[in-house]
């Protein structure tokens, strides 16, 4: 009605103000995932597909124009090619996550795992969180400094955080 403000129903969408899925916030499930993994794989247990894959495709968008410049720059890509690029690595990001799941739960399987498709994508995408979160600073300062200082360190830092990742995933396959 016209002078009245309107609420638009979010609740069915992966943020509800900052919420995604469950009602934990993104970055609540960021520090928890990091710091009690433990607990977090045990009380995200029974989410669905949709909130793994709503937080992984969140975490896709906030790393979608800093990861595509580096891109661009990397790979000597004219700018007017970017737009291309970011729904590109958008849709290939998703399909590889949906298909490097696919694949562990295969292996899971054939080494006696009892979890789903689903119990491995949670695994999956809460265990990478190490790694995509690393790659915010990282792509942006490797955009702002080029120097083979920072690439040592950069190299380190990204190991530290894969090894985090890998760590957090087996736990979550563990737990399944």
């Amino acid at each position: 009605l016209p002078g009245q403000c309107h609420q638009i129903q979010l609740s069915g969408l992966p943020f509800h103000g900052a919420e995604l899925g469950g009602g934990m916030k993104f970055f609540q499930r960021l520090r928890d995932v990091l710091v009690e993994p433990r607990t977090y794989f045990e009380r995200v247990h029974k989410e669905r597909f949709s909130q793994p894959f709503l937080f992984y495709v969140v975490f896709l968008v906030i790393l979608a124009i800093p990861n595509s410049l580096m891109l661009q720059r990397e790979m000597q890509i004219s700018p007017r090619w970017l737009p291309l690029i970011v729904p590109l690595e958008f849709i290939a990001s998703v399909l590889l996550i949906l298909f490097a799941t696919w694949i562990v739960q295969l292996c899971l399987r054939l080494v006696g795992g009892k979890g789903d498709y689903n119990d491995t994508l949670k695994a999956s995408v809460y265990g990478s969180v190490p790694a995509m979160l690393l790659e915010i600073p990282v792509s942006i300062i490797d955009l702002l400094i080029k120097s083979t200082a920072w690439d040592v360190i950069m190299i380190v830092l990204s190991l530290a955080a894969m090894a985090y990742s890998v760590y957090l995933s087996i736990l979550g396959y563990s737990l399944y």
